[in-house]
Formats: C-alpha cells, sequence, structure tokens
C-alpha cells in the first residue's frame, strides 16, 4: 500500500508540475509506472530529482527523499548515495554548506564502498563547490582536479567536461584568467562536440564572465546572449537568472542602467522564487553597483548591506568580501571616511583568507584613494604600490598575451573546422557524381582502345610534370607567403601561429558604388585590377604581406608570417604611398572628369593568429580582434587620409606627424582613440 501511494504521488506530481516538460521526462514517467521493483523505481525517482534540480528544489528533494527511502528498504548502497548525493547539491543551492558537506561525504564513501568512480567524481564535485563557497580555493581545486582524474579514468567525455569548467571557475575566481580560459576552452570543445546544449550555456556564460573581468564587455554580452537563448530553450530557471544577473551587471559596468536594473530585476524574481540564496546574494549586490553608477547611495548601501549580511549568514567569504568592499566606497563617497576605511580593511582582510587576488586589487585602490583624500600620503602610497603589485600580478603582459592566444586560437581552429567540413561535404557530393558517371559509361569503353590512349597520355603527361611543378610552386608563392608554402610542400600543412602584435591595413574607395555604375563590367575589373596591382608592388616595397581583396577593399598586414619590430612603420608608409597614388589618379581623372576614385585607409595593431584555411582552395589568413578594430579605423575615416589607432599611435609617433581626432565611436567597440597620419 505504501508503495502504491507513492507511485500515485510521483505520477500526480508528473502530471501537475511536467505536463509540458520534453519527451524525457515523459519516458522517465512511463519507466517507472512500467517498473516491477523498487530498485528500478529508485533510479527513475533520482533521474527525476536530477532533472527537477533546475526547475523546482522542493520537489527535487521530495524525489530524492522518497528515492532514499525506497534504497534504505533495501539496502541498495549505490540508490541510497545517489539520493544522498542529489539532497546535498540542493543544500548546496540553498547555501546550507554543513549539511551540504556532511551529506555529500557520506554519499562519497557509499560510492567507495561500491567502487563507484562516476559516484565518487560526483560527489566530490559538491564537495568542491563546498569548500569554493567557503573561500578555500586550494581545497576547491585540489578535489576537482581528484574528480577530474575519475572521470579521465572512465574516459567519460561528459564529466571530464564538466569538472575542466569547474577547475576554469576556481582558477577565475583566484584571477588566473588563462588558466582558466584554457579549462574552459577545454570544455567547451568537448560540450560542442557531444551537443550538450546546456553544458554549452553553461561554458560561454563563463567566458563572458572572463571578458567582463578585463574590461571586454561587447564581448562578454555576446556570449550572454547566446547562452541566455539556450537556458531559456532549456527551460533552465537557474541558468536564466544566473545569466540575466551577468547581464545586468555588464550593462552597468557600460552605464545603461535602464537596461541594468531591467535585467537584474528579472534574475532577483526567479531566484528568490527558486530559493537559491547564492545567487540571489549575487544579483542583489549587483541592483547595489546600478544604484552606486547612479549615485543613489542610499539605495547601493541598503542592497550592499542586505547582500553582506545574506553573505555572512551562509558562510560565503568570498561573497562577504566584495559586498562590504563595495560599502565602503559608498561611505567614502558620502564622506563618511572611518565607515570607509573600516569596511575596505575588513574586506582586505577576509579577500587575503581566501587568496582572491582581483578583490584585494579593487580594495587597495580603495585604500589608496581614501588615504590621498584624507592627507594620509604616506599610506597612500603604500596601498597604491600594494594595488599595483596586484594588478601585476593579474594583468600582467604575459599573461594577457596567454589569455588572447588562447581565445583567437581556439576561434581560429574553429572557423577552420567548419570550412573543413563544408570542404568534406563537397567533395562527398563530388564522389557519388563520379560513381554515378562510371556507372553510366559503356563496358566497351574500357577495351584496348582505350588501354592505348592511356598509354600515349602517360607518356605526355610524364614529359609535363616538370613544367607543371615549377607552375604549381609559382602559384602557390601568388597564393600564400614564401615561409607558408614551403611549409605546406614539405609537411603537406601548415600550422596556425599566434602573433603577439602585427598591424593591419584596411583600404576602401569611398564612392565605388557610383563609379561602378559608369563602367562597363570590363571597365570596372580592369580599374581595380590595375589598383591592386599598384598596392601589391607597393605593400613588397615595405615587407607588408597581402592577406586578401573583399570586392573593392584591399586588406595587407605587417609582421607576419616573419615576426619584426617595424611593422607599423612598414604599413604606415605603405599606405601613404597608396593614398598619393590614388590621390595623384584622383587629380588626373579630375581634370578628364571621369572615373573619380577616393580612398579610405585604416590602420590598427594587435594580436592576431594567422595561418591556411580550407583544405583545396588554400588561403592564408588571419583572425583576432585586431582585424575587426582595423576595418573599423577604415570606415571611421576620410577619403584621402589614412586612419590610426591609438594603439598603432603610440608605436610610431616619433617618426610621422599626426593628427590628434580624438575618441571617435565605432560600432560595436565603443569609443577609440583615433589619429590622421599626415607625413613622415
Amino acid at each position: 500500500m505504501k508503495k502504491l501511494k507513492l507511485l500515485t504521488f510521483l505520477l500526480s506530481m508528473i502530471q501537475s508540475v511536467c505536463l509540458s516538460q520534453e519527451s524525457k521526462m515523459d519516458s522517465l514517467k512511463r519507466l517507472i509506472n512500467e517498473a516491477k521493483d523498487d530498485t528500478t523505481k529508485v533510479i527513475q525517482l533520482n533521474q527525476i530529482a536530477k532533472e527537477y534540480r533546475f526547475r523546482d528544489l522542493d520537489s527535487s528533494f521530495i524525489l530524492s527523499t522518497q528515492a532514499l527511502q525506497l534504497a534504505q528498504a533495501k539496502n541498495w548502497k549505490k540508490g541510497m548515495a545517489d539520493a544522498i548525493l542529489i539532497r546535498a547539491s540542493l543544500k548546496l543551492f540553498m547555501g546550507e554548506l554543513d549539511t551540504a558537506l556532511a551529506w555529500s561525504q557520506k554519499s562519497l564513501a557509499l560510492f567507495e564502498i561500491d567502487d563507484n568512480k562516476s559516484g565518487q567524481a560526483e560527489a566530490l564535485n559538491v564537495i568542491s563547490f563546498v569548500y569554493e563557497d567557503r573561500g578555500n580555493f586550494e581545497s576547491s581545486l585540489e578535489t576537482q582536479l581528484s574528480a577530474l582524474k575519475l572521470a579521465e579514468e572512465l574516459s567519460d567525455k561528459s564529466m571530464i567536461a564538466k569538472h575542466e569548467n569547474n577547475i576554469g571557475n576556481i582558477y577565475n575566481k583566484i584571477g588566473d584568467y588563462p588558466k582558466a580560459l584554457e579549462y574552459y576552452l577545454k570544455a567547451l570543445k568537448k560540450k560542442e562536440d557531444l551537443g550538450d546544449t546546456r553544458g554549452i550555456a553553461i561554458n560561454r556564460g563563463n567566458i563572458g564572465l572572463l571578458y567582463s573581468y578585463l574590461g571586454e564587455d561587447e564581448k562578454a554580452l555576446a556570449f550572454y546572449f547566446e547562452s541566455l537563448k539556450s537556458y531559456e530553450n532549456l527551460q533552465d530557471k537557474g541558468g536564466i537568472a544566473t545569466t540575466l544577473g551577468n547581464i545586468g551587471n555588464t550593462y552597468s559596468a557600460i552605464g545603461d542602467h535602464s537596461k541594468s536594473l531591467e535585467y537584474s530585476l528579472k534574475a532577483l524574481n526567479i531566484t528568490e522564487e527558486l530559493g537559491v540564496k547564492r545567487e540571489v546574494i549575487r544579483i542583489v549586490g549587483n541592483i547595489g553597483d546600478h544604484y552606486f553608477g547612479q549615485k543613489n547611495y542610499p539605495e547601493a548601501l541598503k542592497n550592499f548591506s542586505r547582500a553582506s549580511e545574506m553573505a555572512e549568514e551562509l558562510g560565503d567569504k568570498y561573497a562577504l568580501a566584495i559586498w562590504i568592499g563595495s560599502s565602503g566606497f559608498v561611505y567614502m563617497e558620502t564622506g563618511n571616511f572611518k565607515a570607509a576605511e573600516e569596511s575596505f580593511q575588513k574586506s582586505v582582510q577576509i579577500a587575503e583568507s581566501v587568496g582572491a587576488k582581483d578583490i584585494l586589487r579593487r580594495m587597495e585602490e580603495g585604500l589608496s584613494n581614501l588615504y590621498e583624500v584624507t592627507g594620509r600620503h604616506n599610506l597612500a602610497l603604500i596601498h597604491y604600490k600594494k594595488a599595483i603589485q596586484l594588478k601585476d600580478s593579474l594583468f600582467n603582459q604575459e599573461k594577457a598575451k596567454e589569455f588572447t592566444r588562447r581565445a583567437l586560437t581556439y576561434e581560429f581552429e574553429k572557423k577552420e573546422a567548419l570550412q573543413k567540413a563544408d570542404q568534406e561535404r563537397k567533395d562527398a557530393l563530388a564522389q557519388e557524381e563520379l560513381q554515378r558517371q562510371k556507372l553510366i559509361q559503356s563496358a566497351s569503353t574500357l577495351g584496348f582502345s582505350i588501354v592505348l590512349v592511356f598509354a600515349s597520355v602517360f607518356f605526355i603527361q610524364r614529359n609535363k610534370i616538370k613544367k607543371n611543378k615549377k607552375l604549381s610552386d609559382e602559384l602557390l608563392l601568388n597564393i600564400l607567403p614564401s615561409e607558408v608554402a614551403e611549409e605546406l610542400k614539405i609537411k603537406g600543412s601548415s600550422d596556425a601561429r599566434f602573433f603577439d602584435e602585427v598591424t593591419i591595413m584596411f583600404t576602401d574607395f569611398k564612392n565605388f558604388t557610383q563609379v561602378a555604375e559608369k563602367l562597363s563590367p570590363m571597365e570596372l575589373v580592369n580599374e581595380i585590377d590595375r589598383c591592386f596591382k599598384a598596392f601589391d608592388d607597393i605593400i613588397g616595397k615595405y615587407n607588408v604581406e597581402k592577406i586578401k581583396t573583399i570586392g573593392d577593399s584591399y586588406m595587407c598586414a605587417g609582421g607576419l608570417p616573419v615576426a619584426n619590430n617595424t611593422h607599423a612603420e612598414d604599413v604606415i608608409k605603405a599606405a601613404l604611398e597608396i593614398q598619393k597614388t590614388i590621390s595623384e589618379k584622383f587629380n588626373k581623372n579630375s581634370e578628364k572628369g571621369t572615373n573619380l576614385l577616393e580612398m579610405r585607409i585604416g590602420i590598427h595593431t594587435g594580436p592576431v593568429v594567422a595561418g591556411i584555411v580550407g583544405t583545396k582552395k588554400f588561403s592564408y589568413d588571419i583572425w583576432g580582434d585586431a582585424v575587426n578594430i582595423a576595418s573599423r579605423m577604415e570606415s571611421a575615416g576620410e577619403p584621402g587620409k589614412v586612419n590610426i589607432s591609438g594603439r598603432t599611435y603610440e608605436l610610431i609617433k616619433d617618426k610621422f606627424i599626426c593628427f590628434y581626432r580624438g575618441k571617435i565611436r565605432a560600432k560595436n567597440k565603443g569609443e577609440i582613440e583615433m589619429y590622421f597620419v599626415e607625413s613622415a
């Protein structure tokens, strides 16, 4: 009778709460209904309880409790361990860390008795989260690495990816962003291969956080919105809330306070409904940031204080350090310097105990500013130096390069994989067509006459091989840089390379469409061909590599495929000569009243990944945000001018006369400092 009541309860719950859920839930319901023994029922109860962790904490807890009771009645250790672990994870979500730790350790012991490595890894995962929430990042990382080792022993790609993502989270919190990105990208690649929609959403959100910490707000938002879309499709309320909170926080950072509050309040409503206290703390604090940005200090302090109280109650030291310190900035702005000093110092003390360098840096900056304002200059200098040291350890040049290298290499490899898949599809279609043609051919074509023809062709072809090889080498050099072409001939492939710094040039004709309307297609092609041949000759003089042409746009770069220190100077010299050539042509045509082409040139310097894309129709291409910014320099320029970014200007300012244009908004890039190069 008791078992019947359990089954009735379960089915009614599924009908009322999961009426519109995906087929997987319907399938589980059917399996439970058909189950002939309690062991099978325990398995299905635990599976549904796991599903509910992301939707309904109370229902998940009830289901896992029922599973535990059935498993205990049969003394089935694995069933008991699974149910206890689900309950532990729920307690973790609710912020009850002591209970979560005790239950997950109990689950781990049961899994060890059963020699269940998969279960052990799951239990270690929850234990790691408890350590992480307490700010014990060393123990958290050590525990995650143990879980990862178990997953690798099982060769479970999905489990490996999950633990790699969690390890990335820990490195993120301690401020080692290149290491965090390394693990995030490892996990993302596996999840993409597996088609794990939720896993991909989690990873994209985490990568968005990294970009947010580094001030790359536009990139962060792009990752967040992709992640949000996936969570919405999954009806994953927890994921939706987390991502909405991240979006709100990012809008706050870029000064869009209206959108910041809109997204943050949406996130808060969902997290309070779910009862996930850790997320409530974060979002309440983010709302405080919103009010602080609006200079509404009473509301900012109210939210920071609430977030601090909740974090202290849950024992979340990392969050406590953040929001106590944030209160310090409010006190400082309102002139309550004593309270500000106390808040900063308390935050520093907590942040040091958990090794949170990113929080420490911010608090040391706060203390330095406070002491400067209050006239304690010696203390201001001491804390300023501490802040600089922390900033260097977090954001030093080598770390920045490593972070950029990993990000760009991943993007480049993804692009290359897509092109390879497209080429394989075309090859498969071509092979099918070839087979069809072979079937159509008459059997008689395989006669003696064909043999004679093939023999004669063989002798003719043998004589042509040497000529064709020379021709193919010359064609390859026309397509690829000589160093890359040589590598391709020797190895049959060419490795993508990361370049710390190259200078990229884009050119574009201002009134190309109007001129094109007045010319025949042949005249138009000849006109562009004459211009681009002239450009080829000019950049060849300055050791600049042509990348490609896109319609009437011409793209080239200095500093690759062999790195050098003169790339910025080389590209600008080439740009000035190109602009001079076009200007002379413009003046000459102006006298005749024909084909008045004017050109804009844009230049930017930054890191890229470069390599061969394609598998048959090779092209040497470069990839990275620096390419996009160079394109923006061109579109934000003026006809007859060479427009460069502030980054390029810093490299050539002693060698060229430049005119400062100020900070100019570029599409999707915010405001960028720009200069016109006047002359050498």
